[in-house]
């Protein structure tokens, strides 16, 4: 009986064989760079995205105050919500295109004399220290250092063009948000079923913990930086401290940048001042502390009450962050993304109790 040539058997490699964990691991590596490679890419777009998402979920709770306001003014007829959407923007662009018509005729025309007198107001604060004894440094050094209008210029358009891209990134998050708004209630469910059905009872009460923080934040920054701004210069133009304009912008800026900005704002302003008197300096110091007292003591707890909830330290440690990874974007979004993760342990925290 003839034998039958047996074909050569290949043995089967162990899943846990070296070289089969050396290629798994090369693998997962390699797909991990890529997808770091990738989010490096599209980082700018990412970084809109979250902006544009912050915005919708802290405008969320007005456009739905307005639904139901509508609600009972025009009873079972409700006004579809892209209506209430425009209806806000329009406000809100109006709003803003007026203070722009009050404002920028004298702000660009003061920030044109501080730029062109910068040197002589270097020079007058430079007496006034020599006068107290403080060394004085070389002029001509400072007078390098001190940017020209034309180079201050080219650094705001500069930083405006690289966050929003120019009047395309403007465009891009008016358009963006107006979506999200929209479609609010879409993306909500849309992140219920991401999680199993035991699981989404927490998630929506995170998606509203979230909401509630982020609205409160964003409307409260508006409302507290105007106030502030506007305190400030009217406070400056009767205490006579020149360039309050430019002063009073500032102070409304800075609230954005939670203890630098408002401590940068008081100190321009005091050494502003100082080249006019001493008293002056004095006057604008103690206005900014009590501003400070006011602010911390009345104004947050009013605007934005403590929904926010986040602790100094929490604050400073999330700036710092934000200012490592992003530079000023973000320190800007240091508040809310710190207000989004508080928002989401507290949530995981209270349904493992």
């Amino acid at each position: 009986m003839p034998m039958v040539a047996r074909a050569p058997r290949h043995e089967e490699r162990p899943p846990d064989s070296p070289r089969t964990l050396v290629v798994w691991t090369v693998l997962v590596v390699t797909l991990a760079v890529m997808i770091v490679g990738a989010l490096f890419v599209v980082r700018h777009v990412l970084l809109l995205v979250y902006v544009c998402a912050l915005l919708a979920i802290g405008l969320s709770p007005l456009v739905r105050w307005i639904e139901v306001r509508e609600m009972r003014v025009f009873g079972r007829q409700r006004v579809p919500r892209s209506v209430v959407i425009f209806v806000l923007y329009a406000i809100v662009l109006a709003l803003i295109a007026g203070v722009a018509a009050l404002v920028l005729p004298p702000l660009v025309a003061q920030t044109r004399d501080l730029a062109a007198r910068a040197p002589e107001l270097v020079e007058r604060a430079q007496q006034f220290l020599g006068s107290y004894g403080f060394e004085r440094v070389r002029f001509d050094q400072i007078s390098q250092a001190l940017p020209t209008p034309s180079d201050a210029l080219g650094a705001v358009v500069g930083t405006v063009a690289g966050l929003l891209g120019g009047a395309f990134g403007v465009v891009s998050v008016l358009i963006l948000t107006f979506y999200f708004l929209l479609e609010a209630d879409g993306l909500v469910e849309g992140w219920l079923h991401l999680f199993a059905r035991e699981r989404r009872q927490q998630a929506r009460a995170i998606a509203q913990h979230v909401t509630e923080k982020v609205s409160a934040w964003l409307i409260g920054q508006v409302m507290l930086g105007a106030a502030v701004g506007a305190s400030a210069g009217i406070a400056f133009m009767l205490l006579g401290v020149p360039y309050f304009y430019v002063l009073a912008i500032l102070a409304a800026i800075g609230e954005c940048i939670p203890y630098v900005g408002p401590f940068v704002a008081g100190l321009t302003a005091t050494a502003i001042a100082a080249t006019v008197s001493w008293h002056l300096a004095l006057a604008t110091a103690v206005y900014y502390l009590l501003q400070q007292l006011i602010e911390v003591n009345v104004l947050v707890p009013k605007l934005m009450g403590h929904q926010v909830g986040l602790s100094a330290a929490t604050i400073i440690i999330a700036v710092l962050i934000g200012g490592a990874l992003l530079g000023v974007v973000g320190v800007v979004l240091a508040v809310p993304t710190a207000a989004i993760v508080q928002a989401t342990l507290q949530e995981l925290a209270s349904t493992t109790e």
